[in-house]
């Protein structure tokens, strides 16, 4: 590859500009040879009118279950080909699904972001949606640009870590490599260096659902991140302070979540949708509900079908036991008013603890059951401050994190970069608490005034505010906990060493003859993503167009 000349992230970039940044990354990376693999894997799939046609599907019913990103995509995909879609969502009052972003004032100008937030510059599909709905993007900083809080002794990040060395180093017990290394480096030597020394044509694989892996992939996600790391003979004082600094909860986890992240190089460049991730859950929502969608007429496409939205409502029974129908048994949130309605297919995007409450009739198959029993879930708990100033920026902060050993786990402060002079910083949104885990649910339990109370005297030790100072600044807070979310279960999926190669392409088989499908960013490759919501989306669209060429829907 051609030597790459080096690009700065700016607002909006083109799609030319996003291949530059990728680039980019991948080289300082060292392995520009992944980049048309990555860009390959994550574009988004085939058009689905290259696949079917209007006359085959027009008046065709198609229920999809979840009004996440997922289902959002899915039905704005099916639409193109004439189907009428209902969408079941148990939200009564919120689409979206992990996409949630808070707003503090009616203006929206005032937001946080409860759930998926950023874009790395390699999700193609989100792209896709981005430039597809006009959306405003500006880039965000996923690097510890504020303090570490450890152990009683915070220091300010910087470039080379010498903070870092001089006063948290000492306090654990690491390798001489380790004391001469900047933590930000550990996983460079600890686990990137695994992932480069996998062949190419290996290392896609990471980007795939496949019913076999190759040996090499297989090895790996059989183990844990820290069998990972002891096997590179890091020290337990090592994986101890990484955990705090970077990898929380996910070392006892496989590492399939750490490769992908790394493979696509996601923290070299992040952006965020301006107004907040929601913008694109309602461009979905703007654009299912108008009879003359603007975005398909670009396409060419001038009838488009009939898109019906049931809020408030859960599926408790998905019964396939008659060929060539679905039918669903449905049951409005806070009643035991039930209704049935027959559909020609169904494609399934809740989390699959929800399909452990749903009778089906007959069962999945054993592949798809022990998946749905065995996949687990990560919480998440997250707490916004509305804040009468923007304290962080008087203290030279701008954008990115604070980490720290005590429950809030981290901070992440809003980006003012140079190019937007003219943002209002008299008031502002700071997310003062982001957990996994069991941090999480410690966090989450408690009794939401002394909650409160506890998060403000954490900020203020992290960030080395005067005891009580947030008092007289945080207006106001909002915190969810994603395990006690109704229908979701938690944050994201993650895989326990081993399922990733026996469960995810058992996950994303259809079931009932090719009559329910499933989509999802907990069944991709990219869980916890925007990304694994919308591709898996058009990829089950993808295929409920394929089965009018296989087996044509009833009439």
């Amino acid at each position: 590859m051609a030597e790459i000349p080096v690009v700065e992230a700016q607002p909006n970039p083109t799609s030319s500009e996003r291949y530059q940044l990728l680039q980019q990354a991948l080289t300082e990376g060292g392995h520009p040879e992944d980049f048309w693999n990555i860009v390959n894997l994550l574009n988004p799939p085939t058009q689905i009118t290259k696949i079917s046609v209007p006359p085959l599907c027009k008046g065709k019913r198609i229920a999809v279950v979840g009004a996440g990103l997922a289902g959002l995509s899915a039905a704005f995909e099916l639409r193109k080909l004439g189907f009428d879609i209902t969408i079941f969502e148990k939200q009564r009052e919120r689409i979206g699904g992990r996409v949630y972003t808070y707003y503090f004032d009616e203006g929206q100008n005032l937001y946080g972001e409860l759930g998926a937030s950023a874009v790395p510059i390699a999700h193609q599909t989100v792209w896709h949606y981005i430039d597809l709905f006009h959306l405003r993007t500006r880039p965000c900083f996923s690097a510890v640009r504020g303090d570490i809080y450890d152990r009683g002794i915070r220091v300010r990040n910087d470039p080379l870590g010498l903070g870092v060395k001089t006063w948290i180093y000492p306090q654990y017990q690491l390798t001489a490599c380790e004391k001469n290394l900047p933590w930000e480096n550990w996983l460079d030597v600890y686990i990137r260096h695994d992932l480069l020394r996998i062949l190419p044509e290996e290392r896609r694989e990471i980007l795939q659902i496949k019913r076999q892996y190759c040996d090499t992939i297989r090895q790996y996600y059989g183990m844990t991140v820290r069998q990972i790391l002891e096997k590179n003979r890091m020290s337990n004082g090592g994986t101890e302070l990484l955990s705090v600094l970077s990898l929380r909860n996910a070392a006892l986890n496989d590492c399939s979540y750490d490769w992908s992240r790394k493979y696509i190089e996601a923290d070299a460049c992040m952006y965020q949708i301006e107004g907040g991730s929601s913008k694109l859950a309602d461009a979905f929502y703007q654009s299912l509900l108008s009879q003359t969608p603007p975005e398909y007429r670009k396409l060419g496409i001038d009838v488009v079908g009939s898109v019906r939205f049931q809020q408030g409502v859960s599926v408790t029974q998905i019964d396939g036991s008659k060929p060539k129908t679905v039918r669903l048994i449905c049951r409005q949130e806070g009643t035991e008013e039930t209704t049935e309605e027959e559909f020609d297919c169904v494609i399934c995007t809740v989390p699959f603890c929800a399909l452990r409450g749903v009778k089906l009739n007959p069962a999945f198959s054993p592949e798809k059951m022990q998946a749905i029993r065995e996949l687990r879930y990560m919480t998440a708990q997250r707490t916004l401050f509305l804040c009468s100033k923007p304290f962080w920026k008087e203290r030279g902060i701008f954008g990115g994190r604070s980490v720290t050993d005590l429950p809030i786990q981290e901070i992440v402060f809003p980006a003012y970069p140079a190019y937007a002079e003219n943002v209002q910083l008299n008031t502002a949104v700071l997310t003062a608490a982001s957990s996994l885990g069991q941090d999480a649910v410690t966090l989450g339990s408690i009794e939401s005034s002394q909650r409160l109370e506890l998060i403000k005297r954490q900020v203020e030790a992290t960030c080395g505010l005067s005891d009580k100072e947030l008092d007289d600044i945080v207006l106001q807070s909002k915190t969810l906990l994603w395990s006690d979310a109704a229908g979701f279960y938690g944050a994201f999926a993650c895989y326990s060493p081993g399922q990733k190669v026996s469960l995810s392409s058992a996950a994303a088989q259809p079931e009932y003859d090719g009559r329910v499908l499933f989509a999802g960013a907990d069944i991709s490759t990219q869980p916890g993503w925007m990304q694994g919501a919308l591709q898996s989306g058009m990829l089950a669209a993808n295929e409920a167009a394929y089965q009018t060429l296989l087996h044509p829907f009833t009439e």
